[in-house]
Parts: structure tokens; C-alpha cells; sequence
């Protein structure tokens, strides 16, 4: 991926999982939101290649068994035509979180493909924060299966 390709424009917004199909909801302001539908129809038109969300609980991991199936928000997105989503599986603290993230956009400026920048950041995670950390673990990177991602 080129730094071309992609924009590191930030969004600041808080991420509330549900118990739904939905994704959850993220607030853009006290009074709006929006559910992960409704964002991954917004981010796959506007042709966003890579979602990020530094949040915690993005990329939770569904749950089938229930009467009304879950669905994390990187799926929803997945689901929706993004073609790749970055979210953490768990709680993590911010100064993990900034360390992942630093070093995941070092990464990719440096010309690695997606999926190795996130590689790399991890093993600066481990590096930083020890086996006794599960800082680590917590970054899951969904890529969608038509699509070649670079």
C-alpha cells in the first residue's frame, strides 16, 4: 500500500458494542450516532481500503449461538464491502493502544503491506510490554476475501 492510498485523517468518536447484528453503535456526538451498518455502507462507497479503530471491543468476536446472532464491528464492516478493518478483540489501555498504532503507520509510510505492518507493530507490543501483557493478542486485522489488499 502506498501512502498515496491512504489518509491518516482521525476521527475522534466513541465505539459502543451491542448485543445486535448491527455492530454497535458509534457516537459522532452526544446525540448522533451511527450503527456498523450504516457505516460500513458509508465507508465501502466512499472507497475506504483500511478501517482502524483504536478503540476497545471493535473486533469482539461474534456470537452464533444465541437467538439473535452477534456480530463484531469489524465484521459488520467486512460484511459491507470494506476490504480491510483494524479493531482490537478487547479492553486495552491507551498507551498500549497509541504504541500499536504508532507503530502500525510507521509501518505502512515504510511501504508494508497491511497485514505485515500489523505483524510488525505486535512484535513491537511484545517487545514493549512482555509475554505478561496481552496488549499484543489484542489487534485483529480482517481482510475480505475478494479483495487483494497491498
Amino acid at each position: 500500500m502506498r501512502e498515496s492510498d491512504w489518509s491518516s485523517d482521525v476521527c475522534s468518536s466513541d465505539l459502543f458494542p451491542s448485543h445486535d447484528i448491527e455492530g454497535g453503535l458509534l457516537y459522532l456526538t452526544e446525540e448522533q450516532s451511527i450503527n456498523g451498518i450504516e457505516l460500513g455502507q458509508l465507508l465501502s462507497r466512499s472507497g475506504v481500503k483500511l478501517a482502524v479503530f483504536n478503540a476497545c471491543w471493535g473486533a469482539q468476536p461474534a456470537v452464533y449461538h444465541k437467538a439473535i446472532p452477534t456480530s463484531s464491528l469489524a465484521e459488520v464492516l467486512i460484511c459491507h464491502g470494506v476490504p480491510a478493518v483494524l479493531a482490537m478483540r478487547d479492553e486495552i489501555a491507551d498507551q498500549e493502544s497509541r504504541s500499536f498504532i504508532q507503530e502500525f503507520a510507521q509501518a505502512l509510510r515504510m511501504g508494508e503491506a497491511i497485514d505485515a505492518a500489523v505483524a510488525v507493530a505486535r512484535q513491537k507490543l511484545l517487545a514493549i510490554y512482555k509475554f505478561n501483557q496481552p496488549a499484543w493478542t489484542l489487534p485483529v486485522l480482517y481482510l475480505h476475501q475478494i479483495f487483494q489488499v497491498s
